[in-house]
């Protein structure tokens, strides 16, 4: 989540220079939309990609911490509750 705002404001930097060139006259008004629905697309696949890999990291994660703790409980065996349950002989005793 955090890269996607970082992008969102790279881009919008990205997007003031290109108008800064154009107010300048240094760059031609369509080519600079084509420059930015270029960079936008680039930065919204990049996101995506980022994305995905973020969300299968996760998955793979949680695999790994499910099955840990599946094992944790088959290793883990309750027996039978005592029949006959002895008191605790304290200090005074």
């Amino acid at each position: 989540m955090a890269f996607k705002y970082y992008a969102t404001r790279e881009i919008s930097a990205y997007n003031v220079e290109i108008d800064k060139k154009v107010s300048l006259g240094l760059l031609d008004e369509e080519r600079a939309i084509k420059m930015k629905e270029e960079f936008s697309r680039k930065i919204d696949k990049l996101i995506q990609m980022w994305s995905e890999a973020g969300e299968k990291r996760l998955k793979e994660k949680l695999a790994e911490l499910c099955s840990i703790e599946a094992e944790s409980e088959d290793d883990f065996e309750v027996s039978e509750k005592p029949t006959e349950i002895e008191p605790i002989k304290g200090k005074n005793s």
